[in-house]
């Protein structure tokens, strides 16, 4: 991991699990919970915010310039499947207000606003 993914995830107030596993652990995470969906595996609301708080975590590394291109294309396929396995909501799963603080929009960030299918 690169010290300056290790630097951003710290400054972000991540916990010590995602600081370790630096931006590979991110993605994998990602890619398990869009599997998960994929399976129909039970998943909790709280479970679901996080793993959606996960992706933002991905938005803004990318945004960074922090993503490699295997992390890139491993992160495009479970896009597309987390799309498949869910459907696009008018509102954000953390609320309306969340979304208007964040500037979080559903053609910026929407995977805040898809549910489980």
């Amino acid at each position: 991991m690169s010290t300056a993914v290790h630097d951003w995830l710290e400054k972000r107030g991540c916990p010590a699990h995602v600081v370790r596993g630096g931006s590979d652990g991110v993605v994998t995470a990602w890619e398990l919970a869009a599997r998960g969906l994929a399976e129909s595996w039970p998943i909790t609301k709280d479970e679901y915010l996080n793993e959606v708080d996960g992706r933002q975590i991905l938005a803004d590394l990318e945004a960074e310039g922090l993503l490699d291109e295997h992390e890139l294309k491993r992160l495009k396929l479970a896009d597309h499947l987390f799309q498949g396995s869910t459907r696009a909501v008018n509102e954000c799963v953390w609320g309306a207000a969340n979304a208007s603080q964040n500037g979080w929009t559903a053609t910026k960030n929407w995977w805040y606003f898809r549910i489980p299918a």
